[in-house]
């Protein structure tokens, strides 16, 4: 199998000096999902073959064919080969230095290819480009290659930890300049987008003020501008004072959410709106995260400020004792929220919004051990399930992008600071070492997802759960002879079938449904397989309320718990669990078995399934389930299923 992995690759790694473009796009693209998710390893043996290709696309001369596909110009081809640079780029640093190289001594190369390539070894490999900035520079000669320069200078941001530095201000003056001979509105959108991801914010707030907003055709752009400028306007303060910032930002930041909530109603709204497929819940869902994350700091800031002063943990029961566990598991919580959000959007955004996503995650992460060192006396004694979650041994970190500064910065912090403290550090020295650490964490370029720039609204997923196997046969003979196999309509007022299962024994329920070609074609993921997660939670009893002693419906509830088992703790604690899973057949159909866990005592259970999906990789996202049921289910455990399991009201 290795063999002949390595075969595919050096074949393709031949066929990017094909004469025909769809070839060699096709080429690159293997080749960049291979070395995605091989690694550094898997791309070594092939670097030099790759280098020899685009050095030869840099130094040949641009030509047309005269007929078909034969020989492409040398911008296209460079074009198509872009993957394979940023991915290589980020395995290998010789890689990316060496390419820079040669590219500032093409001086007979074509200038687009030069700036073109420039720009996708910035995207992975920012410091590698900044050290060639002055050449680059000599290498325009056009106006119509200022825009691709601006990028790549906008790239650089991200070699520098804080926008304070020299060479910063320097990059800034530069962009500037260049930015007044720019005055396409498409570009200029473009231009802000690549300074929001890039955490150039004081860029991308003033081309959104000064060209963009007036620009705004309707109503909506006009929203969607304000919001954009407010966020960029809040992250720019942030990353110029740090925490001192907090208190100026959260005002915009705030308002800017408002705005995207007014966009959202709009949206919503049918027939209000040129853009009835657009959704704006991930705009919505990213910055409250962010708000949140602004608003702990602040909690944070003010519980190391009172602990530094007194220089002692605050005693057990008091109101400090209880901020300090708080702020910690609601980091922890963040850090979650930053997952879920990841699981549920990122099948369906760009790569560089995935790794936002998680180094965001990363980020919180951080920020809740970091917050733990520090109260390191709050954390003795019983610890929350989400505390315990998330330190528990092999529990898996996400990475998020290891060039990005906050990925390097909260690395050294962690092996600097965060290993040497413990109970033994005087309190008034762990609090100091966190606020300094805060201030550094908040200036950093923050990961601003791509994503934010997207409105997509996303189709839905039919589901049915069924507990009678006859029924999923004559659930498929019903969607072969009626089902629409494109559209499926959320009935949100539609109730759970209630489904009586017996005390203490396994029940398998099965899931069946269609993924409508609309979904595939808008995932940025291919997938083959369909999984899915579930959480048990307690209803209420069999016999109503009103008809139980008041003493005993606590101890109903307690007794109701305890049998649910893992399953039926918490919403992370379910998401661990390994998946049911089962492959995707090429019509878009799916049946899935779901083997319940015993549940001993009696009682009304809401059965909650959560649909989702596998990459190639392994990777798991999260689906939008639509349908008779939509994956929520009431059982009823009771002994009189114990003679027919499978009663479906």
């Amino acid at each position: 199998q290795n063999e002949a992995r390595d075969a595919l690759l050096k074949s393709s790694v031949v066929l990017l000096n094909h004469p025909d473009i769809r070839i060699v796009k096709a080429a690159s693209s293997l080749l960049s999902l291979a070395f995605a998710y091989g690694g550094k390893d898997d791309a070594t043996p092939d670097i030099g073959g790759i280098y020899a290709a685009i050095k030869g696309c840099l130094q040949e001369e641009g030509s047309t064919a005269e007929t078909g596909p034969a020989i492409v110009p040398c911008i296209k081809r460079i074009n198509a080969l872009q993957g394979v640079v940023s991915v290589l780029s980020r395995h290998s640093t010789d890689f990316a230095d060496m390419l820079m190289s040669q590219l500032v001594k093409s001086d007979s190369s074509p200038r687009e290819p030069i700036l073109c390539t420039a720009l996708s070894i910035s995207q992975s490999r920012p410091r590698v480009v900044a050290k060639h900035l002055v050449d680059l520079f000599r290498v325009v000669k056009k106006p119509s290659q200022v825009e691709q320069l601006i990028a790549v200078c906008l790239s650089c941001r991200l070699a520098n930890y804080f926008s304070s530095e020299e060479p910063m201000l320097e990059l800034q003056q530069r962009v500037g300049s260049l930015m007044e001979s720019v005055k396409d509105p498409w570009v200029l959108f473009q231009l802000s987008r690549h300074a929001f991801c890039t955490s150039n914010f004081g860029v991308a707030e003033e081309i959104v003020s000064t060209h963009l907003l007036k620009g705004a055709t309707s109503e909506q752009s006009h929203l969607f501008y304000v919001s954009v400028m407010l966020t960029a306007r809040a992250e720019r303060v942030i990353s110029e004072k740090g925490a001192l910032g907090i208190a100026q930002a959260l005002p915009s930041i705030e308002a800017a959410k408002s705005h995207l909530r007014s966009l959202q109603s709009l949206t919503s709204e049918s027939g209000c709106t040129p853009l009835p497929s657009s959704d704006f819940s991930f705009q919505l869902e990213t910055v409250t995260c962010r708000i949140d994350f602004l608003r702990l700091c602040v909690v944070l800031r003010g519980l190391c400020g009172e602990m530094r002063l007194v220089n002692t943990g605050p005693p057990r029961g008091t109101r400090a004792r209880l901020h300090q566990r708080n702020v910690i598991h609601c980091f922890y919580l963040l850090a979650s929220r930053y997952a879920s959000t990841y699981r549920r959007y990122g099948l369906f955004r760009c790569q560089q919004t995935r790794t936002s996503l998680r180094t965001l995650s990363a980020l919180c992460l951080f920020m809740a051990r970091a917050s733990a060192k520090t109260f390191v006396e709050s954390t003795h004694g019983k610890k929350s399930r989400l505390y315990e979650f998330h330190e528990a041994e092999g529990a898996m970190w996400p990475e998020g992008d290891a060039s990005h500064p906050i990925t390097r910065i909260i690395s050294k912090l962690s092996e600097s600071v965060l290993s040497s403290m413990d109970e033994t550090v005087e309190p008034s020295i762990r609090a100091a070492a966190m606020m300094e650490m805060l201030d550094p964490v908040l200036r950093c370029p923050l990961p601003s997802p791509r994503g934010f720039f997207t409105a997509q609204k996303l189709p839905y997923v039919e589901l049915r759960v069924h507990a009678d196997p006859d029924e999923v046969l004559a659930a498929a003979k019903d969607e072969e002879s009626s089902h629409d196999h494109e559209s499926v309509v959320l009935d949100e007022f539609s109730f759970a079938e209630v489904i009586q299962v017996p005390p203490g024994e396994p029940t398998t329920l099965y899931a069946t449904g269609h993924v409508p070609d609309s979904l595939r074609s808008l995932a940025n993921l291919p997938f083959s397989q369909i999984s899915a997660w579930y959480k048990v939670s307690y209803d209420g009893p069999l016999v109503p309320y009103e008809d139980v002693d008041g003493d005993d419906q606590q101890g109903v509830e307690d007794r109701a718990d305890d049998g649910l088992g893992t399953n039926g703790e918490t919403a992370e604690a379910a998401m661990t669990e390994d998946p049911f899973s089962a492959p995707l057949r090429p019509d878009g159909k799916f049946s899935l078995p779901i083997v319940l866990n015993a549940i001993n005592p009696e009682g009304y259970y809401m059965l909650r399934l959560t649909l989702g999906c596998r990459d190639a990789r392994c990777g798991e996202f999260e689906l939008a389930a639509a349908g008779k049921n939509a994956g929520v289910v009431a059982l009823c455990v009771t002994s009189q299923a114990l003679g027919d399991a499978n009663i479906v009201q």
